[in-house]
């Protein structure tokens, strides 16, 4: 088995990769926080429509699911 080595191309490309994954995370992380807020001011108990009430908590916890996997993504990064 030959050994691969990495080059200075190849490590640049590696970090150029790495920003990109942490400004997209960041991007990503914000709009979830901005979504979250928005939803989690609506109650849905004050939703009078028993499917509109039952399609925000499916909202709420898509947002919920969505803003744990972008905190392990980040811990990834580290």
């Amino acid at each position: 088995m030959s050994k691969r080595t990495l080059t200075v191309q190849d490590i640049m490309l590696m970090q150029r990769q790495l920003a990109a994954a942490e400004q997209l995370n960041n991007i990503l992380g914000q709009a979830v926080a901005e979504i979250g807020d928005a939803v989690s001011g609506i109650e849905s108990a004050s939703v009078e429509d028993k499917k509109v009430a039952a399609a925000l908590d499916k909202i709420k916890s898509a947002v919920d699911k969505l803003e744990k996997e972008v905190e392990e993504f980040t811990m990834g990064l580290k």
